[in-house]
């Protein structure tokens, strides 16, 4: 099934600041899009209208898609280690198993039992990706929101999570927010500027 991901006429105002202002926008099926554009242009605010996180103001939103969204800060729980931290927003009999096989991906199995003030900002950054393809897998997730989700990692690092993130993102859409022109080359079939 084909399914139709679209923002129409869509404004979005904190107080007197307008952040967004009539933008329409078509994602197709499948496609990659990257987002770019100064601090405070709306990105974020882009992406939490579409998780229903925010309501636009004006116009509106709409998807056939089941939405995934990756913060752009890590948002681990503190008392939980890596490996509760992934599994924490998952619901199956095997949570551990699909927890542990995106710890491994990310290259964290050494830390699997650390705590979140035991690691690096770039690792918290890595735990946080483990936790969002373990949740897109079990939710069937054909939408997926990432805002800049690897700002916190060195090059070499970034260019091998992208990687995972473009074998794993082969058939879904993805809105992807970032500031960094590489970055968006190599993953978007389109780039936006806001």
């Amino acid at each position: 099934m084909l399914c139709l991901t679209e923002f129409l006429n869509v404004t979005k105002a904190y107080g007197d600041g307008k952040v967004i202002s009539d933008l329409s926008l078509t994602l197709g099926n499948g496609e990659h899009i990257v987002i770019m554009g100064e601090s405070g242009a709306g990105k974020t605010t882009l992406l939490q209208i579409a998780a229903s996180l925010e309501k636009p103001d004006s116009g509106q939103f709409k998807t056939d898609d089941v939405v995934a969204y990756m913060f752009q800060d890590a948002r681990l729980l503190p008392t939980f280690n890596v490996r509760e931290n992934v599994y924490a927003t998952l619901k199956s009999r095997n949570k551990r198993d699909i927890a542990d096989k995106y710890i491994k991906l990310v290259e964290l199995e050494e830390h699997i039992d650390k705590y979140p003030a035991q690691l690096s900002g770039g690792m918290r950054q890595r735990v946080a990706f483990a936790r969002f393809l373990a949740f897109s897998e079990e939710n069937n997730a054909t939408l997926l929101l990432l805002d800049e989700p690897f700002s916190a990692l060195d090059e070499e690092m970034r260019d091998r999570m992208l990687q995972i993130l473009m074998e794993f993102s082969k058939d879904k859409s993805v809105i992807y927010v970032t500031h960094n022109v590489l970055e968006a080359e190599k993953f978007s079939n389109r780039i936006i500027k806001i």
